[in-house]
């Protein structure tokens, strides 16, 4: 071949793609591209006389976009709004029926306050409580504190309250004491235990004129074990009974030492019995 076709040949190869197989695998050869430098594309600009205004500059008017980004950050995790509210109704036999809302704050713990006394509860994962209370004030006012700051109240005012004759115990820190009655078969009482931890004890009775007289022989009871055996009880005691004034008082029963573990720890002196007279 000359010198002259195989420049020819060389030239062509340079620009026509050719299959070229090395090992069986194909392979295409080309020129390279040339490189072209291209300006970015330019911004529009604002026309003369309009401003660009921040998210933070809209009005704030309640015709503005800002109430409705922040009630929508305000929603809980089930998509509900995060308002907080309680409700507390009056139901048959003086008892104060209380619905607690708070869905942003699931599983948090709350002190409820009724009649000066208090005991702890627990909300569920969709942030509501709902329990029935027995009355121990007229005005049926119920508390539900989140913090010193962030406390919710309702209140339902209880009309038959002077026909009951009530003892509730509010324990504080420690093992709390069981309420136990002893009544005559005429005389029911019932006992509620209220709260997380059982601290509130209440035991009502509901007065009948026509019932003949009796006692009610009230004790205290718990089982010993290793955890409480050294520990005392100390508790807020309220009683009140039809046509007298409401008694308060503070109660601190000493423990009963550990070696007295696995038996039932028994005061009968450490209430009032209650008797119970015809009106």
């Amino acid at each position: 071949m000359s010198i002259f076709r195989a420049g020819v040949l060389a030239a062509l190869l340079a620009y026509v793609p050719s299959a070229v197989f090395s090992d069986g695998i194909p392979f295409a050869m080309r020129a390279p591209l040339p490189q072209v430098q291209e300006e970015l594309p330019t911004l529009p600009v604002t026309p003369a006389g309009f401003d660009v205004l921040s998210i933070s500059a809209l009005p704030k008017d309640e015709g503005s976009l800002l109430p409705i980004m922040a009630s929508q950050r305000a929603i809980s995790a089930f998509g509900i709004s995060c308002k907080e509210e309680m409700t507390v109704d009056v139901v048959a036999g003086a008892m104060l029926s209380v619905s607690l809302s708070a869905p942003c704050r699931p599983e948090a713990k709350v002190v409820i306050s009724h009649a000066g006394l208090e005991f702890e509860n627990v909300l569920s994962y969709a942030g509501l409580l709902e329990f029935e209370l027995p009355a121990l004030e007229p005005t049926g006012t119920v508390e539900a504190k989140f913090s010193p700051e962030q406390i919710l109240y309702d209140r339902a005012r209880v009309a038959d309250l002077a026909d009951f004759t009530r003892l509730a115990i509010a324990w504080e820190d420690g093992a709390p004491m069981a309420i136990k009655a002893s009544a005559p078969d005429h005389m029911p009482v019932s006992i509620e235990i209220l709260g997380s931890k059982g601290s509130l004890h209440i035991l009502s009775y509901q007065d009948d004129p026509r019932q003949e007289p009796g006692v009610v022989r009230l004790a205290l009871e718990r089982e010993v074990d290793a955890a409480t055996c050294a520990e005392g009880a100390r508790g807020s005691v309220l009683k009140i009974m039809p046509d007298l004034p409401a008694l308060r008082y503070k109660l601190k029963v000493a423990a009963p030492g550990c070696a007295q573990i696995g038996e039932m720890f028994l005061l009968k002196n450490a209430l009032q019995d209650l008797k119970l007279a015809k009106r």
